[in-house]
């Protein structure tokens, strides 16, 4: 939530009823819808054979729809509609459309509509992204499912059923809440939830192409800030309170909140009108490593390398760069880049810099890692899940300011990519040098230092955050 603005009451604890709020979104848009014909689903049903005097299971259809909205394509993550991939029952099973709960889709939609903000960062704080957003309808009407369906489908099958992920969505005309979908389900990389409509829900929502509103709803009216500070941050230490308990960095207010709270010395209730909560920052892994210097003559110039890379990997830097530890355990979560996974290897950290007239297509930040696990696929990596930032410091800890930083909301989208499969998928993040922050005296060019020595360079410390 939030503290109330300047002006109104403010207090350490409960300072009276406040009025306020509304509605708030993840997602508030519109988009042009696109359509696809002859879409069909099927099932496998059980039929009795009086002959033999014994069950059988035979396939039909559950239904044949026209299918309009959005839908981002056709591979893992990117849709929930995939020719034979299930649509699976979070708590088991399949979608109940027929007798075995083995309902699948007999054709790719392949990517239809345009326009749509996708991505958003969920009440956890986690990004998201939508990969489907369609209305599907049988004009004939179903052979044995619904005549028509609402569906949602986010990148990643880990979003939880709550209102962290959306309390609401709003397609066309229909408003739909996400605690009444009928189904919630996973599939290719995907997690989805299915409203089934009638046909006045139907005819409110518009089965058609042309623009649509879009909304995915956070929190709807009556919400209001919070006008006491413990209600807002909370009191590690219970009452009695006091306003000194609440310096930012301290035990009760983070330092990732962006409010212009005191860290100490004079600290006043002014100080908190419009702060908000934000969590501690979680960290993945920190490791020290002596980061080499070289220079390689590629692409008709010399390329300086600094950093880390390890041995096998085109440009090789010395044994004694290697980090003390490379390997690590995701902090807290199950799914990491989109990789279920609890084995990440640290690949490589380095900088690259050309100096040669066409320098600026020859200047990066880059980390490299290897997610381990099984059935891994590179078309699964969402680089924002479960990783926001990295950081490497100049000493051997992660007090103080960074050397260089680097938000993953910053990377540069075309230098990005993933690689491999199956028990490995290599992984590189590329930032270009306007969106890494580098500071003190050092430049982008000699940040790690320019000793071909990796010792001499002195020791330095990676900082890898949730």
């Amino acid at each position: 939530m939030t503290l109330v603005a300047s002006g109104n009451p403010i207090a350490l604890k409960d300072a009276g009823t406040n009025t306020g709020g509304g509605t708030t979104f993840f997602i508030d848009d519109t988009f042009t819808a696109g359509s696809a014909t002859n879409k069909t689903i099927q099932g496998s049903y059980t039929e009795y054979d009086e002959e033999n005097e014994e069950e059988t299971t035979v396939t039909e259809d559950v239904g044949t729809y026209t299918v309009y909205g959005y839908n981002a394509g056709t591979t893992s993550g990117t849709t929930v509609w995939r020719n034979n991939y299930q649509w699976a029952d979070v708590g088991g099973g399949g979608i109940p459309w027929d007798d075995e709960g083995d309902v699948v889709p007999t054709s790719n939609l392949g990517a239809i509509g345009s326009g749509l903000t996708t991505t958003y960062t969920d009440g956890g704080g986690t990004s998201r992204t939508v990969v489907t957003a369609i209305l599907a309808d049988d004009s004939n009407g179903a052979d044995n499912g619904p005549d028509q369906f609402l569906m949602l489908g986010l990148a990643g099958t880990t979003a939880p059923d709550t209102d962290n992920t959306f309390k609401e969505f709003q397609w066309g005309g229909l408003t739909v809440t996400r605690a009444s979908a009928d189904h919630v389900g996973t599939t290719n990389g995907c997690k989805f939830w299915i409203w089934e409509l009638t046909t006045t829900q139907q005819n409110t929502a518009g089965a058609s192409t042309g623009t649509k509103d879009f909304e995915l709803i956070q929190t709807t009216g009556g919400v209001a800030p919070n006008n006491g500070i413990v209600e807002e941050f909370g009191d590690t230490t219970g009452a009695p309170h006091s306003l000194s308990e609440f310096y930012k960095g301290g035990a009760n207010v983070s330092s990732n909140v962006t409010a212009s709270i005191p860290t100490s010395g004079t600290i006043k209730f002014s100080d908190f009108y419009g702060a908000a909560f934000a969590a501690s920052e979680v960290v993945h892994h920190t490791t020290t490593f002596y980061p080499d210097y070289l220079s390689i003559f590629n692409y008709g110039s010399y390329i300086k390398y600094g950093g880390y890379n390890r041995p096998g990997a085109g440009f090789q830097t010395e044994t004694g760069s290697t980090p003390a530890d490379i390997d690590f355990d995701p902090n807290g979560v199950t799914t990491f880049m989109g990789h279920t996974t609890d084995d990440v290897d640290i690949e490589g950290v380095y900088t690259y810099y050309a100096s040669n007239s066409d320098s600026s297509n020859w200047q990066y930040f880059e980390i490299r890692l290897e997610a381990n696990g099984s059935s891994l696929s590179s078309n699964n990596t969402i680089i924002s899940s479960n990783f926001s930032k990295i950081e490497v410091y100049d000493g051997n800890t992660t007090s103080g300011t960074p050397l260089i930083s680097a938000d993953v909301s910053n990377a540069d989208a075309t230098g990005t990519l993933s690689t491999g499969g199956g028990s490995t998928v290599d992984i590189r993040v590329r930032w270009t040098p306007a969106n890494v922050t580098v500071n003190g005296a050092k430049t982008f060019a000699n940040v790690f230092g320019t000793n071909t020595t990796a010792s001499n360079n002195g020791i330095h410390t990676i900082k890898i955050i949730k």
